[in-house]
């Protein structure tokens, strides 16, 4: 057995829901550290697990304070796994 790392880009990361199909959407509970309006798009780097990720959200209606906890959403049809040890895409 070899240790993997999840590959989550921003844009599949998502601050709603929304349309998005339940069965390969996984929501998760993350603590906000710093967010940035970029335009229509609000980049927000939130910690999960002792984890810090990125998430560009579309059509956020507030900003998320810094401390906050919101529930994020990632479309796990458009995550990647990789081996740790090798980096290569499995």
């Amino acid at each position: 057995m070899y240790p993997v790392v999840l590959g989550v880009r921003p844009e599949i990361v998502h601050a709603t829901l929304g349309d998005r199909k339940v069965s390969t959407t996984l929501g998760v509970d993350a603590w906000i550290s710093n967010g940035e309006n970029m335009g229509p798009d609000l980049i927000v780097f939130y910690e999960y697990h002792d984890t810090q990720l990125i998430g560009r959200f579309l059509k956020i209606s507030e900003k998320p304070s810094s401390g906050e906890q919101i529930r994020v959403w990632m479309d796990c049809a458009g995550c990647s796994i990789f081996c740790q040890s090798t980096g290569q895409r499995l």
